[in-house]
């Protein structure tokens, strides 16, 4: 449980890091590469089912390293071991993100900024929001 909150509260104070080597980055890379060697054919059961492959791939690989740092990180030292715990599960939550990317959204539809809030809201959407209205 204090992991949580100490995560939660990292979240709260600094926000999501920004930068290259966020996990998030890597998977994305990931992602692409994948895509590009699944992500073939116009049979959508088969692209269906690569889908399916690539996410297990992500989600594997992405745990499988996140326990071995975990782990190595423990076996090091207990205080470090600790501290990359809650910095993995930090980076897992995006709160504070997520909360003023919502806030972003809504001052510039309170502006009657239309187009502003779609460019905003596809920031944290992944549907097109060109067409979307209030």
């Amino acid at each position: 449980m204090l992991i949580l909150i100490l995560s939660y509260l990292a979240d709260l104070i600094f926000g999501q890091p920004r930068n290259s080597l966020h996990p998030v980055n890597g998977m994305g890379r990931m992602i692409e590469k994948l895509e590009n060697i699944l992500n073939k054919g116009k049979d959508a059961k088969i692209r269906q089912i690569n889908g399916a492959i690539m996410a297990i791939i992500v989600i594997s690989v992405t745990m499988c390293i996140a326990y071995l740092v975990i782990e190595f990180s423990k076996a090091t030292n207990n205080f470090l071991g600790l501290l990359v715990l809650v910095y993995v599960t930090y980076i897992s939550f995006t709160v504070k993100g997520l909360t003023k990317s919502a806030n972003d959204v809504f001052e510039r539809l309170k502006r009657n900024s239309l187009i502003e809030a779609r460019k905003n809201l596809a920031k944290i959407v992944t549907r097109n929001t060109k067409n979307l209205d209030e």
